[in-house]
C-alpha cells in the first residue's frame, strides 16, 4: 500500500509541475455493477443475475497540461452490489449446511465496499465535451452475502471477504462534459464503464465459494464490470501566470474569452 501511495505522490508532483491549471472538487454517482462468472451463467434458473443500484462518491483531481489534454485521478468510495434470484428444481444442501427444497425460491445479494483510484488521460474539445481512458486500481475493503428464502422462510447473512481478492485492476473508458457556473466553478457529468482485468474471485448467488468442489469441478475466474453515471463540481485553480481563464472544455462563451488571470 505504501508503495502505491508513494508512486501516486511522485506522479502528482510531476503533473503539478507541468499543469496550466488544476481542478479540485467532489464527484459521485450511481452504478450498475456485475460479477460475471461462466459457472453462474450456466446455472440456469437456479441463479439469475438481477439489476441492482450501487453508488460511489469521492474526490475529483485533474491536471490540465494543455488546452485539450489533461490527467485526472479520483479517490472514491463505492458500495457495489450484485443481486440474484432463482428457484430450485430439486432439493439439496446450501453452502452453510441448511437444506433447500424443490420449487423453493430466493433472492440474494453480494455487497462489496471498494476504494477506487482511477488514473485517466482526458482529451477535451472546445465545446465542453471530453473522453477519458485509463486504468483503475480497486482495493476491496469488505464483502457480505445475504439472502431471503421463501417456503420455508430462511434469511442467512455472513461475511464473504475471505473469498474475494484483496484488489482488482480494471480498464476505464468514459465520456462527458464540463459546464461553467462562474469563471472558476464548474459542474461535470460523465458516463464511465470499467472492465476488470484480474480475477476478483468471490461467491455465487447461493453464497458458495467459486473455488469449492464438488459445487464447481472446474474453477472459472470472476470478472467485475461496472457502468456508472456521475455528476460533480470542482474549483479551477490557475497554476501559472500565463494561464488564461476559459481554456479548453469550459463551455460558456464568457469563460472562453481568454482573459489573463491576475497573478
Amino acid at each position: 500500500m505504501k508503495k502505491h501511495i508513494a508512486t501516486l505522490s511522485v506522479l502528482a508532483v510531476s503533473f503539478f509541475a507541468q499543469a496550466q491549471s488544476i481542478e479540485l472538487g467532489l464527484r459521485g454517482g450511481v452504478d450498475s455493477f456485475w460479477l460475471l462468472n461462466s459457472n453462474t451463467s450456466s446455472a440456469g434458473n437456479t441463479e439469475n443475475k438481477t439489476i441492482s443500484v450501487s453508488y460511489n462518491g469521492g474526490l475529483h483531481l485533474a491536471f490540465d497540461i494543455t488546452d485539450n489534454i489533461g490527467i485526472e485521478t479520483n479517490l472514491m468510495y463505492a458500495a457495489l452490489s450484485q443481486t440474484y434470484s432463482g428457484s430450485f428444481s430439486n432439493s439439496g444442501v446450501l453452502p452453510d449446511g441448511n437444506l433447500y427444497l424443490k420449487n423453493q425460491s430466493y433472492t440474494s445479494k453480494t455487497a462489496l465496499t471498494v476504494t477506487q483510484i482511477p488514473i485517466l488521460a482526458c482529451i477535451e474539445t472546445n465545446s465542453g465535451s471530453f473522453v477519458e481512458l485509463g486504468i483503475e486500481y480497486d482495493m476491496i475493503n469488505g464483502a457480505n452475502y445475504s439472502a431471503s428464502y421463501s417456503n420455508p422462510t430462511y434469511n442467512p447473512a455472513y461475511s464473504t471477504s475471505n473469498y474475494f481478492a484483496k484488489s482488482n485492476i480494471a480498464g476505464v473508458f468514459g465520456f462527458g462534459g464540463k459546464y461553467s457556473v462562474t469563471d472558476y466553478v464548474f459542474i461535470l457529468t460523465d458516463f464511465r464503464v470499467t472492465y476488470g482485468f484480474t480475477d476478483i474471485k468471490g461467491v455465487d448467488g447461493l453464497g458458495q465459494d467459486y473455488s469449492s468442489s464438488p459445487y464447481y469441478a472446474t474453477y472459472k475466474p470472476t470478472t467485475a464490470v461496472n457502468a456508472s453515471l456521475n455528476v460533480g463540481v470542482f474549483y479551477l485553480i490557475p497554476a501559472n501566470k500565463g494561464y488564461k481563464i476559459g481554456h479548453k472544455c469550459k463551455g460558456a462563451p464568457k469563460v472562453r474569452s481568454g482573459t489573463s488571470h491576475p497573478r
